[in-house]
């Protein structure tokens, strides 16, 4: 999903900002917190909104990003500035996945300069670039193998249809018995039609004609 550059106005593109960029395939960072709360709950992992600012050429600018809830740690989420490097395989770009506390204890949002005046949970601490690289990798082998298996299974079942297919037209009036078949489908279909005109024709005649 790209994200929508000429997004300036709150109003101006409500389905940039909810699960609807999907369909766009464009969003803000809004839409993408969204999107990912939705999925992770699909996963029972609980995920909250967070709306604040960020530094951006010196100047805070509004955002919007995640606190997610793993084994019953929370960390901050920026999938909006990561999901670029993590489209590419970038791995070690993906600085906003899973964001903790230093060693000092403070977050690294914190740290970076993400505010916000929304009650916020405490994070725990970073984890490891290895353990996000393994996690990250985990997901797109995940994601690889699921579109894997859809391709098989609908092949799969093309196979079998086609196969069914022949072996109707091979049995005795295999063949002539689809063709009634489609043809009392094709009659009741007129029939559907014949009905709704009648019906809009009555609904257009004056009260006096009817």
């Amino acid at each position: 999903m790209q994200y929508d550059e000429l997004e300036v106005d709150y109003n101006a593109n409500l389905e940039n900002r909810n699960l609807l960029g999907l369909l766009k395939g464009k969003g803000v960072c809004q839409g993408y917190v969204e999107i990912l709360r939705n999925i992770a709950a699909e996963y029972k992992i609980q995920v909250e909104p967070r709306r604040g600012t960020i530094p951006v050429n010196g100047k805070k600018s509004s955002h919007e990003w995640s606190q997610v809830k793993l084994d019953g740690v929370w960390y901050d989420d920026d999938f909006t500035n990561y999901r670029e490097a993590l489209s590419t395989n970038n791995l070690d770009l993906c600085h906003c996945f899973l964001m903790g506390a230093r060693s000092d204890g403070i977050s690294s949002t914190k740290y970076v300069g993400y505010e916000t005046k929304q009650k916020i949970h405490s994070v725990g601490k970073i984890p490891s670039l290895a353990d996000k690289k393994y996690l990250l990798n985990y997901g797109h082998v995940k994601q690889q193998t699921h579109q894997q298996d859809e391709q098989n299974a609908q092949t799969l079942w093309m196979n079998r249809l086609q196969t069914c297919d022949k072996t109707v037209d091979n049995m005795p009036e295999g063949a002539k018995k689809k063709q009634e078949v489609v043809q009392l489908i094709q009659n009741l279909e007129q029939e559907k039609r014949q009905e709704r005109n009648a019906q809009i024709q009555e609904e257009n005649q004056s009260p006096e004609q009817r």
